[in-house]
């Protein structure tokens, strides 16, 4: 199972026990070279974009930005 698959699943279950939103707090890397899927637990700010989750807020320098998804 890949991370999006897992991801679905527990939003899934979480609409399906009444949760109204999600949120997730990325880390964005600081330079390209930084970016490694090993370099963090939380995933990228693309991950959860992928997921249909969008930015709420960020940080004063814009690399710990708020994602959330509004859950049917």
């Amino acid at each position: 199972m890949n991370g999006s698959a897992l991801v679905e699943g527990v939003l899934t279950r979480l609409s399906t026990a009444g949760f109204a939103a999600v949120e997730a707090y990325p880390e964005e890397p600081a330079t390209t070279a930084a970016l490694d899927a090993d370099a963090t637990s939380s995933a990228t700010l693309r991950f959860w974009e992928r997921l249909n989750f969008s930015v709420a807020a960020t940080g004063p320098d814009g690399r710990w930005p708020v994602m959330r998804r509004v859950l049917d």
